[in-house]
């Protein structure tokens, strides 16, 4: 991409790759915050010890 470009064509496309770098962030730190609470109910399902499996 060449930001020398005087007519606001450059300029423009990197607005948007700026603006759609934005939204990748912000999708992505959304999407580690969901998963980092995912694994830690996943973690606080395992039992502790042997007692908790009362099954068997």
């Amino acid at each position: 991409m060449d930001v020398r470009q005087a007519d606001g064509v450059a300029r423009a496309a990197a607005d948007l790759d700026s603006r759609a770098e934005c939204w990748l962030r912000a999708a992505i730190t959304l999407s580690s915050l969901i998963g980092c609470r995912a694994l830690a109910n996943l973690l606080a399902a395992i039992p502790d010890s042997n007692d908790d499996f009362g099954v068997f």
